[in-house]
C-alpha cells in the first residue's frame, strides 16, 4: 500500500474515533427511517456502521400500522415513488408508509428524504422535459414544508456530525465549519470528507491543497461522485 493512501487511511479512522468519542459524550440522537419495503431498501443506511456507532437507528415500513414518534430527533424517508410524491404533496395519506410521513410532518419532525430513491429522478435523461417539472414542482412543495432532499451520503456524514453542525448539514444548509474558499490554497494537514461536504454545499466545483496536505480516500470518493476536482498547486 502506497504510504499516502495509508496515511489516508488512518486519518479517517482517527475522524471516525473523534466522532465517536464526541457522541459518546453526548445523548445519542434517535433517527427513524420510514421505508415502503425494508427487505429492498436503505439497505446500506439500515446497515451502515458509521451511521450505527453515532445515531440509535430504528426501520419501520409499510406493515407497521402505529409508530410512538416521541423522541426521534431525524427521520430518514426512503422509496419515494411518483405515486407517493403525488399523493404525500395532495395530503393523500391512504397507507401506513404516506401516514406515518403525514404524522412526522405535522409534529414539525427533521426530515430527510433520500434523493437516490426519488423515482422520477431516475429518469432525467429520458423523460419528458414537462413530465419531469411537473414532478420537480412537488419536490419543491415538500422542501417548501421544511423538507430536505439528500444523497445517501451527505446524510450519513450529517447525521455523525454533532450539535448544530449535524442539524444544519441534515437539513442541506451550509454547515458551521466554514468550506474551503473557491481559489485558496487548503494547507491544513489533511483535507478530510467533511472539507469536501461544506464545499459541496457553498456549490465549489474545485479545491487547491498544498503538495504536503493529505487528501483522505473518503473526501476523494466524495468529491469524485459529487464532480468537485481536488488539485494540488503548483
Amino acid at each position: 500500500m502506497e504510504i499516502t493512501k495509508l496515511i489516508a487511511k488512518i486519518v479517517r479512522q482517527v475522524e471516525l474515533a473523534i466522532i465517536r468519542h464526541e457522541t459518546a459524550k453526548a445523548p445519542r440522537r434517535k433517527v427513524l427511517i420510514v421505508s415502503k419495503d425494508l427487505e429492498q431498501s436503505c439497505l446500506s443506511l439500515e446497515n451502515n456502521q458509521d451511521l450505527k456507532d453515532c445515531c440509535d437507528v430504528d426501520s419501520v415500513d409499510n406493515n407497521v400500522q402505529q409508530v410512538n414518534l416521541e423522541g426521534y430527533s431525524k427521520v430518514i424517508v426512503c422509496d419515494l415513488d411518483n405515486d407517493s410524491l403525488s399523493k404525500l404533496t395532495s395530503g393523500i395519506f391512504d397507507s401506513p408508509y404516506l401516514k406515518l410521513i403525514g404524522s412526522c410532518i405535522m409534529q414539525g419532525k427533521d426530515i430527510a428524504i433520500v434523493e437516490d430513491d426519488i423515482e422520477f429522478l431516475q429518469y432525467q435523461d429520458t423523460a419528458p422535459a414537462p413530465f419531469l417539472a411537473m414532478f420537480h414542482h412537488k419536490l419543491d412543495t415538500l422542501r417548501e414544508w421544511g423538507i430536505s432532499v439528500r444523497s445517501l451520503d451527505d446524510l450519513v456524514c450529517a447525521l455523525c456530525q454533532k450539535g448544530d453542525t449535524a442539524d444544519d448539514a441534515f437539513r442541506g444548509e451550509a454547515v458551521t465549519a466554514p468550506a474551503p474558499v473557491a481559489g485558496s490554497v487548503v494547507t491544513k494537514k489533511a483535507l478530510t470528507e467533511a472539507d469536501v461536504i461544506n464545499a459541496n454545499f457553498k456549490h465549489q466545483k474545485e479545491i487547491l491543497v498544498s503538495g504536503d496536505t493529505i487528501v483522505t480516500e473518503v473526501a476523494s470518493e466524495y468529491g469524485k461522485k459529487h464532480g468537485i476536482t481536488i488539485t494540488v498547486a503548483q
